[in-house]
């Protein structure tokens, strides 16, 4: 590494955990905050936070990876920083030999669910030449958006989390803009009555001491497989911004049934 953090930020990792582009762009920014006077405005808010060149900057990106092994195998590694198990984390492998795969190529891959739930390390070696830069994408979010990954492993139906992971399920989570679908349902949920009252509810269970796997067994009770036990009228707006999510972008997801405006209007009728 040829940078590092001052001592006085007290820093857990070194610079060199985090994500290269991440880092590198962090370290511009501080290299021009201080050939640039205009930006000392920037290092302070109205609410106290410290902004800018003088805050000490919070990586999210996981870093990855990637490498070409003797044998014709392909090795990739892509995981967060900072990783919490907890008692509730957990692995979900599949060892697939080539007489079972879908292509004749055998391959090894480990997704480790940390504590939250949260997909924080991905690892895959095999002979199949697989897509880096979408399953890095995967890394750092929830299982939550991976289709039930869980669940389904769980019942023997994912057995290849590979063929899983190219399944047509998955080109919206790998599309650039998805993040901003995730904001936009974030703001758009911010004052639902029903999931604010089920937040309210998981902060209580919470604070009285409730274990990682009691909180995960009671969020799934109280959310369902795909949503299904949420509020309808929450359900309702999540499909809104997801359908115009697909509609905005139809040109790259062709792939995903639609219904139309006048379909619905007609059903409602």
């Amino acid at each position: 590494s040829i940078a590092k953090f001052a001592r006085r930020y007290r820093a857990p990792h070194w610079i060199e955990r985090y994500n290269p582009r991440e880092a590198g762009a962090a370290l511009g920014y501080a290299v021009l905050g201080e050939l640039d006077p205009l930006m000392s405005s920037e290092a302070g808010g109205d609410d106290g936070e410290v902004r800018g060149p003088s805050a000490l900057q919070r990586f999210v990106l996981p870093r990855r990876t990637v490498a070409m092994l003797p044998g014709g195998l392909q090795y990739l590694r892509s995981e967060l920083a900072k990783v919490d198990m907890g008692a509730a984390g957990r692995d979900l492998v599949t060892n697939v030999s080539a007489s079972d795969s879908v292509n004749g190529k055998s391959h090894f891959t480990r997704l480790r669910l940390d504590r939250y739930g949260r997909l924080a390390s991905l690892q895959y070696c095999g002979t199949d030449r697989v897509e880096v830069g979408n399953l890095c994408r995967l890394v750092g979010r929830h299982s939550g958006f991976m289709n039930g990954v869980e669940r389904d492993f769980d019942a023997g139906v994912v057995t290849d989390l590979i063929t899983f992971f190219r399944l047509d399920w998955a080109y919206a989570v790998y599309h650039d803009l998805f993040d901003y679908l995730c904001l936009e349902l974030r703001e758009s949920l911010a004052d639902d009555d029903h999931l604010q009252a089920l937040l309210q509810a998981t902060w209580e269970d919470v604070d009285s001491g409730g274990s990682d796997s009691f909180l995960r067994k009671k969020r799934d009770a109280a959310v369902g497989a795909y949503g299904a036990k949420l509020h309808p009228t929450t359900r309702k707006k999540i499909e809104a911004g997801v359908l115009e999510f697909l509609r905005a972008n139809k040109a790259l997801l062709p792939m995903y049934f639609m219904p139309t405006r006048g379909a619905s209007a007609a059903g409602k009728k």
